[in-house]
């Protein structure tokens, strides 16, 4: 199994060519979208309805559980909180994924990328945990 820097640089090279493609975190889209004098509470809201969002909500728990099972084996529940805390930080504040919540662009290629992106989050995750370097 490759090292857990292996997926990182994987993961960074991808979501590099998307923010250079003008893709953001969908907590900079939503910041810049509110702007700069919005209060805090606009700001807040907008970023639970975009984690309840199922384009978002759904992967996510998916690959938590999927990732869990992987680490945990019968003892999966103790891994769930932190690995699905792992996946929602990654996914609102890091990864270029705001092109999900655009509607002019194809479901086929969003999910797609998505989908790498966060299979590549967790081999990563699952190599980390197993002890990789």
């Amino acid at each position: 199994m490759p090292s857990v820097v292996t997926y990182i640089a994987v993961m960074l090279g991808i979501s590099i060519a998307l923010y250079f493609f003008g893709y953001q975190s969908p907590f900079l889209a939503i910041v810049s979208a509110v702007g700069a004098d919005a209060p805090f509470t606009d700001i807040a809201n907008m970023l639970i309805n975009a984690v309840l969002n199922p384009a978002f909500l759904i992967p996510t728990l998916t690959a938590s559980v999927i990732t869990s099972l992987a680490v945990g084996g019968r003892d999966f529940y103790v891994y769930l909180i932190p690995i699905l805390s792992v996946f929602v930080m990654f996914n609102i504040f890091i990864l270029p994924i705001s092109y999900i919540y655009e509607a002019g662009f194809p479901a086929e290629i969003s999910m797609t990328i998505n989908a790498v992106l966060n299979t590549f989050l967790v081999l990563g995750v699952i190599a980390f945990v197993r002890g990789g370097s």
